[in-house]
């Protein structure tokens, strides 16, 4: 039997989790309650998550992505092709110097930005058995 804790906003195929954790603990969460850190891999997909992320109360939410490179080599930690890309027009070469190589979701426009991973920011987890 899995555990969800309280906390959780269920959306048929994800979880949205709303305390706010550092990029680790928080794929560990996902992966404690039998699911992982969502990957996106369509438009559609990106929409549904950011309108149910603007609930959260929370400028960004963890998305499961990262270029642990620091290359430009971004990588669904899921093993999902990264094909489907929803970039900000925002410059985030700052953020990326001081070691920005995961990926989080803006609530406010549905775009990506790449982060440290030790900001504190909710999540979305997705079923494993998705179709």
């Amino acid at each position: 039997m899995v555990l969800i804790p309280l906390c959780f906003t269920i959306v048929p195929d994800y979880h949205f989790e709303s305390s706010k954790l550092p990029f680790d603990r928080a794929k560990d969460l996902c992966q404690a309650s039998g699911m992982h850190i969502s990957s996106v891999m369509s438009l559609a997909e990106n929409t549904k998550i950011w309108l149910e992320s603007k609930k959260l109360g929370s400028e960004f939410l963890w998305l499961g992505a990262r270029d642990v490179e620091g290359d430009g080599s971004w990588r669904w930690i899921d093993g999902e092709s990264f094909t489907f890309k929803r970039w900000s027009i925002k410059d985030d070469k700052e953020d990326k110097a001081n070691g920005a190589h995961y990926l989080a979701m803006s609530a406010g426009t549905g775009f990506w930005h790449q982060v440290s991973k030790f900001h504190l920011l909710p999540s979305v987890c997705e079923n494993i058995g998705k179709f």
